[in-house]
């Protein structure tokens, strides 16, 4: 079950860019049920979060210029995926979702294995993004801030964009190191990759996470500490050059322009907009706010931005008082939060993954596994 599980989990993984990735992953999620001869169940507090991320949802289609109905059906896809995959946690044991998740880690760190061993090897760079993909698209292995580099591509495994393969290791990364520790070996994999994509987002977020958890928890004795902040420190300095480029000279991305577009259009709207929100579903085609910023702008802000952007002060307050209540503890809100830095969005598979993820942390907190 772990491998079918774990493999069901890197096909939802790609969902949000693949219809075959989405179809294969609910087959092989079914067949778990089938195996354990069981049906979908869950609980109230699930139920709660869902029927409330519905009403917000529609809320923002109609707030919005557009009313996008193939969004929302995108997102009821990849959200009720993630509910599906809570709910095994009622009849399968903390062990074998632990397993599968480890596996989940495994296939995406393989896949940029082959991809940096294969390219320094052979010159040619295996695109595994557009095997994937229906409709082929700009893979970001390379650009004119990379080319200088030691390292000079920046793996991107199953998807288009080094940030994405970050943002979809760290929620595996996340649970592994709350349930187990941050130096449990395939956390540890996990966060060695997504410093390898050289991801700005990633890097960044991952390093916060780690230095939070070493000195909020003490589940790691002195010496693992000081073992972990060596390792980071290493990682962090061999990817200074490159981070520092990319942030503050670089030749392919604006970073801080962009996030600094994205604050204008939020600070200048009127006051329904600043309360309410633009609607949680971007114009893909024309522009967004009053500045038009591009959805994919809006998005690379991170998930917080992203969310006052979108869903206005009330939404970001709503969300956050209901997380907490689900979450209710303080340390674990605080670890989760820095997280949503990331670009998360609610039409991306591994947001809705990063949700289930917390939930199971909480519940197994809860039983006492």
């Amino acid at each position: 079950m772990s491998f079918l599980l774990g493999s069901s989990l890197y096909f939802y993984s790609l969902s949000s860019f693949s219809y075959r990735a989405a179809i294969l992953s609910y087959v092989t999620l079914l067949l778990v049920f089938i195996v354990n001869k069981r049906t979908p169940i869950t609980n109230i507090k699930s139920i709660i979060l869902f029927i409330f991320l519905n009403i917000l949802i529609l809320f923002s289609l109609f707030i919005s210029k557009e009313i996008y109905i193939v969004h929302y059906v995108k997102y009821f896809g990849v959200a009720i995926y993630s509910f599906l995959f809570f709910s095994l946690s009622f009849f399968s044991s903390n062990e074998k979702i632990e397993s599968s998740i480890k596996i989940y880690i495994y296939i995406h760190c393989f896949l940029v294995a082959v991809q940096v061993l294969m390219y320094f090897s052979t010159g040619y760079y295996l695109d595994i993004n557009n095997i994937v993909r229906e409709v082929e698209s700009h893979t970001a292995y390379g650009g004119k801030d990379i080319s200088q580099f030691y390292m000079s591509i920046r793996p991107t495994g199953s998807f288009s964009e080094p940030s994405f393969l970050a943002m979809s290791l760290f929620p595996a990364v996340f649970y592994l190191g709350h349930k187990r520790n941050i130096t449990y070996r395939p956390v540890l994999l996990g966060i060695l990759t997504i410093f390898l994509t050289l991801s700005v987002a990633g890097i960044g977020v991952v390093s916060v996470w780690i230095f939070f958890y070493i000195f909020a928890y003490g589940t790691i004795s002195k010496k693992s500490r000081i073992l972990m902040v060596v390792f980071i420190s290493i990682l962090f300095l061999a990817s200074s050059g490159f981070l520092i480029q990319r942030i503050f000279e670089s030749q392919d991305y604006d970073a801080i322009g962009y996030r600094l577009q994205i604050i204008e259009n939020i600070i200048d709207r009127d006051t329904f907009h600043l309360l309410f929100g633009n609607g949680l579903f971007l114009d893909e085609f024309y522009g967004n706010g009053i500045l038009e910023s591009p959805a994919s702008s809006i998005r690379d802000s991170g998930f917080i931005l992203h969310l006052l952007f979108s869903a206005g002060i009330l939404g970001l307050l709503l969300s956050s008082t209901l997380l907490f209540l689900l979450i209710r503890d303080v340390r674990l809100f605080v670890s989760f939060s820095i997280g949503l830095s990331f670009k998360f969005g609610i039409l991306l598979s591994v947001f809705w993954l990063y949700i289930a993820f917390m939930l199971l942390l909480v519940r197994y907190k809860k039983i006492g596994e």
